[in-house]
């Protein structure tokens, strides 16, 4: 996390400047060398020793890791979309990744049973991190078409590329032309706060309340992401048919990721609750699937982060929700985590019951956003003239396929 502190806003900008290839190679490069070394200790310890475990976590996070990948994807996908569309696209990545989750521990498993080896899941590893970067190398399109255009557009130095906070910068200037002033504050606000709390310790719960084994925990995280799933493949885009009409404002294209934000979060406070509430395993299924329902606000929360600025400034802005969502996760090591530890022997679902809270203030802050009547098409910037919208590239939904495809071991 705190390498991500230090190299995600550079990742973010240059993904602007160079393009958001440069960014997913970069991070291939990083998760071969990683799954290298990892494969390298595990085969000739005895001559490498540990240091390589050590050494490889750093290297990865330094070449673009998971959090700075993942907002290249979506800066991918917010150049390939249409703005109308963006929300159901971004949904069907993030379907795609927990189909990965859903099918890889029981095809890892498969893998082990049939071999007898721990290592060979890290062999398929190191092959699809190689067919990864061969896919990014020579079939992945380059999305963003303003690569070489930013001559007006000054790059920051190194210095500033390592204070952290100069990455924020532009939440700071940044004047969204069709949401409320201050709405990309109280966005940075939501993805803070939700990123907090994203992981609850709901296993360690269920496992000391109703002495759940890896067994009982197995099925009910697959049971979660099964209904992640039908919830980013099904409900949302029903809700998107039914509420996103051709031809809409962008008032209402807002309006709508808005009010799948509020609503979203509104059913994760309600699900945590639930958690804590519940007296059997039974309906403590029920209650992480009503929970499970709030992935609805994910793609709307990052489909409307890009029609707040520029599309020259969407990589800069992703780089800034990484370096947010980095921060958030030490914050929630400190919070959450803490929390349980010093309460579960007296009151374990106390926890459950901060989670609650902490999603309902998100659902509370997504209220304070809200769209203008501007019908223009910039966003103003204090330090920038506006640009002309992004064109509608073609739509390449296989931008994180080869991720997935390795994901799944």
């Amino acid at each position: 996390m705190a390498i991500v502190l230090l190299t995600a806003g550079w990742f973010g900008e240059e993904s602007d400047f160079r393009g958001r290839l440069f960014v997913i190679r970069t991070s291939a490069v990083g998760m071969i060398l990683y799954t290298a070394m990892i494969i390298l200790v595990a085969e000739y310890q005895d001559v490498v020793g540990i240091i390589p475990i050590f050494i490889a976590p750093i290297l990865k996070g330094l070449l673009a890791g998971e959090h700075t990948v993942f907002s290249a994807f979506n800066a991918y996908i917010s150049d390939a979309t249409d703005p109308r569309d963006r929300t159901l696209y971004m949904s069907f990545i993030m379907a795609t990744m927990f189909s990965g989750l859903a099918v890889g521990p029981l095809l890892g498993s498969w893998v082990i049973q049939q071999t007898g080896s721990l290592v060979n899941i890290f062999y398929i590893n190191l092959v699809g991190d190689i067919g990864y970067l061969l896919y990014a190398l020579f079939i992945l399109p380059e999305s963003n078409p303003f690569v070489g255009q930013h001559s007006t557009k000054k790059r920051k130095t190194i210095k500033e590329s390592l204070n952290i906070f100069s990455a924020l910068h532009i939440i700071v200037r940044t004047r969204p032309a069709h949401a409320n002033r201050y709405a990309l504050y109280q966005m940075a606000t939501i993805m803070f706060l939700i990123t907090i709390i994203m992981i609850p310790p709901t296993l360690l719960y269920a496992m000391l309340k109703f002495g759940w084994t890896a067994y009982e925990g197995g099925f009910y995280m697959s049971m979660s992401s099964f209904v992640r799933l039908i919830a980013l493949m099904v409900l949302l885009p029903i809700l998107t048919r039914l509420f996103k009409r051709p031809g809409q404002s962008r008032r209402n294209d807002i309006l709508f990721d808005v009010w799948m934000m509020r609503a979203g979060y509104l059913v994760d406070a309600v699900g945590l609750a639930l958690l804590a509430m519940v007296p059997t395993g039974g309906t403590f299924y029920a209650a992480g699937a009503i929970q499970a329902l709030s992935m609805i606000a994910q793609p709307s929360t990052r489909s409307l982060l890009t029609m707040l600025v520029k599309p020259t400034e969407i990589g800069e802005l992703f780089g800034a929700i990484s370096v947010v969502d980095a921060f958030a996760g030490i914050v929630s090591q400190f919070c959450v985590n803490a929390l349980y530890a010093a309460t579960v022997k007296t009151m374990p679902g106390l926890t459950f019951y901060f989670c609650a809270f902490v999603a309902l203030l998100t659902s509370l802050t997504a209220f304070l956003v809200h769209p203008t009547a501007s019908s223009e098409d910039e966003v103003q910037t204090d330090d920038a003239p506006p640009q002309s919208n992004q064109p509608n590239l073609a739509t390449t939904i296989a931008v994180e396929a080869p991720e997935v495809a390795n994901d799944l071991i």
